[in-house]
């Protein structure tokens, strides 16, 4: 990957592929070598053919649009979710976000020209967005589903199961049409069987269980987690997959996967922490009412990643982790879109001994002709701050 001048070179990290890229320093760049790494890593996750945002595959759409891409990198918009983009808050290492240095290399290619270069590559891609790169991958779906409505909730028992005990390290999902939501992916309560389906609405309280192993919403990317780490899974585990649907395809059949990452060792076992209040009540007319949900580490760990959830009727939220007097900002959110949802790794894990984690979500419901109750969308919302930690 080449760069702007003679005077120098650096490295950067792709993404949580955890593999630097040399940025060699050997004239202007193009776009078949110095474009399309940026493109791979922080927006086709999004910005491809069977995305949910505009097609920018192809060096014409780049060339075309390159003034509005680098207007919305240069204002925060993009990527989307960039995470604590106020002062305050610890160093994050944003899965695909590297806004600095990607914004000299596309305005230099811009301002060279924008010129194609050669198509053969002398490097391979990086990761789309940290894609998923494990020992050991087990794919399972949910069979195929048609939703009778729109914002309907369905929780499905997948048929399959780890035949060892291992670590799930990650996991790539692959929703399978525009009208997924999000998923969830956890362990199955009792008394449901592989293939089954339930109805499982927020507004119910029927979480499947109070940790999940993995989540996913549209612009998240692959979930990865912190190199050396992952979650506990015993052979034979049941796993359910909750998946949202925000339109309705009458008799058209989804088929909903996901290919979980796993390896038989880690060095540091973990799992997710979830602050939520499941009380959570919002009169409607109030554009700026503020929600804190709040849960204590009650043993020993180290906190490794962090992210915030909410829905349509989040503007703005932050994530704290609370000593005594002491306040940690973990992550600022001060423009909330529901696209950025994702997980974000601490440069710097901190420990997490007799700590209290927090989310302080700020709501608007002046939409709204009724209250705004915990739940799904679209009457319903939530404020949840969830923690990946070791112990």
């Amino acid at each position: 990957m080449r760069f702007l001048s003679a005077s120098f070179a650096v490295l950067v990290t792709a993404g949580c592929a955890d593999q630097p890229i040399p940025v060699l320093a050997s004239g202007p760049p193009n776009y078949a070598e110095d474009v399309t790494p940026i493109l791979a890593r922080a927006c086709w996750c999004c910005h491809q053919s069977d995305g949910i945002a505009s097609n920018l595959e192809s060096y014409a759409v780049v060339t075309a649009g390159i003034d509005e891409i680098l207007g919305s990198i240069a204002s925060g918009e993009m990527p989307p979710g960039a995470g604590n983009a106020t002062t305050g808050c610890v160093p994050v290492a944003s899965p695909i976000a590297t806004p600095t240095l990607d914004l000299a290399v596309l305005t230099a290619w811009r301002d060279a020209g924008t010129p194609r270069g050669l198509p053969e590559r002398d490097t391979p891609l990086p990761p789309r967005c940290g894609r998923l790169d494990a020992p050991e991958t087990l794919r399972l779906d949910n069979g195929g589903y048609a939703p009778a409505a729109s914002t309907r909730v369905e929780c499905f028992v997948l048929d399959g199961s780890p035949s060892e005990d291992t670590h799930v390290v990650g996991a790539h999902f692959e929703p399978g049409s525009a009208a997924v939501r999000s998923i969830a992916l956890q362990l199955t309560p009792p008394p449901y069987e592989p293939g089954e389906a339930f109805d499982c609405p927020l507004g119910l309280g029927s979480l499947v269980s109070p940790e999940p192993l993995a989540y996913w919403q549209p612009g998240s990317g692959d979930m990865i987690l912190p190199a050396g780490s992952g979650i506990p899974l015993a052979a034979g585990s049941s796993l359910t997959m909750r998946v949202q649907y925000q339109s309705a395809e009458p008799g058209l059949p989804i088929v909903t996967g996901v290919e979980l990452g796993l390896s038989a060792s880690v060095r540091r076992p973990g799992r997710f922490a979830l602050a939520t209040d499941q009380a959570l009540t919002i009169e409607p007319g109030n554009a700026g009412a503020e929600r804190v949900s709040a849960a204590s580490f009650t043993v020993p760990v180290r906190v490794e990643s962090v992210a915030l959830v909410m829905y349509d009727h989040g503007r703005a939220g932050r994530v704290e982790l609370v000593r005594s007097d002491d306040v940690t900002c973990l992550l600022d959110v001060p423009e909330w879109d529901v696209l950025g949802t994702r997980i974000f790794h601490l440069e710097t894990p901190l420990d997490g001994r007799d700590a209290i984690l927090r989310a302080r979500c700020t709501f608007d419901t002046t939409g709204s002709v009724t209250a705004v109750a915990w739940g799904d969308p679209p009457d319903g919302d939530v404020c949840i701050a969830a923690a990946y930690v070791t112990l």
